[in-house]
């Protein structure tokens, strides 16, 4: 974990981000695994939806739900893989 600070991206960017990760999230379990990443290991190796379990805590284990996907450089971005739910993704 670690924190970027000074990094210039205006706060009502990073809340809009905020905003639509949480609605693309709070999906029924059937609608973000349309965009389900093929199972290629352990690794978040490829883009899209994916769940994974973590490592075990006090005799727990967590359950960890992610999105990948390449936003830079431009020229790599695949819109095909990236959710239409909810439309302002």
């Amino acid at each position: 974990m670690f924190q970027i600070v000074n990094h210039e991206i205006p706060n009502d960017v990073i809340r809009k981000l905020q905003s639509v990760g949480k609605e693309f999230f709070e999906l029924p379990q059937e609608e973000k695994e349309v965009y389900a990443e093929p199972v290629i290991g352990s690794d978040i190796s490829s883009e899209g939806y994916g769940t994974k379990h973590q490592k075990e805590l006090s005799g727990k284990r967590g359950w960890v739900d992610h999105f990948f996907h390449i936003i830079w450089p431009p020229s790599s971005v695949n819109y095909s893989v990236w959710p239409t739910k909810p439309p302002s993704y």
